[in-house]
């Protein structure tokens, strides 16, 4: 029995993608991205939403703000907490001291106003203040959610949406010169490496243990 949004696939399509018996399990999703995509092109999932800016808590003394936010391939869903732990050294020092806490309540690090912290799960600059400096207390949140729909784009590796790793394989050519586009995506099953593709940069055979543990198998044909 199959579940809502996935199919089991009957019969395939003779050419050198499939290559095996094991069973297919599909589903339908928007791809996005630009130019033509071909059948076989090994694609992620855009399966978090990574906010610009952080949120200052309504009760901050400090006037700074959090800006460029980034995730990073580790980024979890739910809230990081960003808290001044340390005051600035002076009026207007714009030097004060944070500790980023992740959604499960771990120490990523500390960051310093006015630099940016960078970490495999997230990343952002706390900036200078306009007129209150911050204190000890003062905090920011970063709320990583769970985006709507199924979106499916390129691997990137350093992404921070969960495009940085494998989703499913496309079953048919798509031209995306006018927009996202509505298509079937094989989740399970065995295909030939040779008979796919992925992003530049990288290469489908690092990606072979991954695939695996999500059903998908690479079994290479000899003359493909």
């Amino acid at each position: 029995m199959s579940s809502p949004g996935f199919s089991l696939l009957g019969t395939m399509v003779p050419d050198n993608l499939i290559a095996g018996d094991h069973k297919i399990v599909t589903q339908t999703a928007t791809v996005s991205g630009t130019g033509t995509m071909s059948r076989g092109r090994l694609l992620a999932r855009r399966s978090k939403t990574v906010p610009t800016d952080g949120t200052a808590d309504v009760g901050n003394t400090g006037d700074g703000a959090m800006t460029t936010v980034t995730g990073g391939p580790a980024t979890a869903v739910g809230t990081y907490t960003v808290t001044c732990i340390t005051a600035p050294t002076g009026a207007g020092a714009n030097d004060a001291v944070f500790s980023v806490k992740s959604p499960n309540g771990a120490i990523l690090g500390e960051a310093v106003q006015g630099a940016a912290f960078e970490n495999e799960q997230l990343g952002f600059t706390i900036g200078d203040v306009a007129g209150v400096d911050f204190i000890v207390g003062d905090a920011f949140t970063v709320a990583v959610t769970v985006p709507t729909g199924i979106t499916c784009v390129d691997i990137d590796p350093t992404a921070g949406d969960g495009s940085a790793h494998p989703y499913g394989i496309l079953a048919d050519d798509i031209d995306l010169s006018s927009g996202d586009v509505r298509t079937v995506m094989y989740l399970t099953g065995q295909y030939n490496p040779n008979a796919m593709s992925v992003a530049d940069g990288i290469d489908i055979a690092t990606l072979e243990d991954e695939l695996r543990a999500m059903s998908i198998f690479l079994v290479p044909v000899v003359g493909a």
